[in-house]
């Protein structure tokens, strides 16, 4: 997700957590004040401690920290640019390239991250431990959030460390769902499934990249569905397979014919 110079974030009620309500009187006060939402200014929460307000007070007047009497949010020099999640952490990148790490669902303050680029586009993997970033000018890097660096343990310098892969002119990317060491990135015309950082063969797509699980990748065709966006089809919808799948259909059909081979064979000589 992508941002324009925003420096207030909204929280929204969803039926799974109540992010909208989430106040310093924990779980009860998620349960009191469902179907609420509430704001943050990205400057003012720090020390872990949740110290946004609501939009509108009980009273119906504007809350004076998100921007007083006005109800225009104050302003920032460093904007959220971009943003992401997974099931435990809220990821917020803004301009200068600082990365703010929140708990979920309490939005608590864990840490702040400063990379070496302007991040565009970020994604976290299946198990938080590693974020992909891709800049403005298209680098796919990445960053370790559970390295130690030297001094981490003293206190000296922050835990995380932005590793020194990259890949060039890369416009999307996903995560496995259910392996943190896999992904796929389109690149121009290609898609490149990795393996940690061993890609396999690329293959020649143009497709954005919706889902990756159980080995398969789904992709669409956005630029031929918007030719005529009444009329989709499901030739629109792609779907790929990694080389690990395939090699493991080889060998289970190898197998079976093997033993087909094997018990005809058999079959022959006891005839005879």
């Amino acid at each position: 997700m992508r941002f324009s110079h925003f420096s207030v974030v909204p929280i929204l009620s969803t039926p799974v957590s109540k992010l909208s309500s989430v106040a310093s009187t924990g779980v009860a006060a998620l349960r009191r004040k469902e179907g609420r939402e509430r704001t943050f200014h990205i400057d003012g929460v720090s020390g872990g401690e949740y110290s946004g307000s609501e939009g509108k007070s009980s009273e119906g007047k504007d809350s004076k920290e998100d921007g007083g009497e006005s109800g225009e949010p104050r302003g920032t020099s460093d904007p959220i640019c971009c943003v992401t999640a997974s099931l435990t952490s809220l990821m917020i990148g803004r301009e200068s390239g600082l990365v703010h790490r929140y708990s979920l669902p309490h939005i608590s303050l864990e840490n702040k991250y400063q990379l070496r680029c302007r991040p565009a586009k970020l994604a976290l993997n299946c198990n938080s431990s590693k974020m992909s970033i891709i800049d403005l000018n298209g680098l796919l890097t990445f960053f370790d959030l559970e390295a130690r660096p030297d001094g981490a343990a003293l206190g000296r310098a922050p835990p995380g460390e932005h590793l020194a892969y990259e890949r060039k002119e890369t416009w999307d990317m996903r995560w496995a769902e259910d392996n943190p060491e896999l992904f796929c990135c389109m690149e121009k015309t290609r898609m490149y499934i990795m393996r940690g950082l061993e890609p396999e063969e690329p293959v020649l797509s143009s497709g954005y990249l919706c889902s990756f699980s159980n080995l398969q990748i789904k992709a669409i065709l956005m630029d031929e569905i918007m030719q005529s966006p009444e009329n989709p089809s499901p030739d629109h919808v792609l779907d790929y397979e990694t080389k690990s799948l395939r090699d493991a259909r080889y060998i289970a059909n190898f197998v079976l014919f093997s033993h087909r081979a094997f018990y005809v064979h058999s079959r022959l000589c006891s005839s005879v």
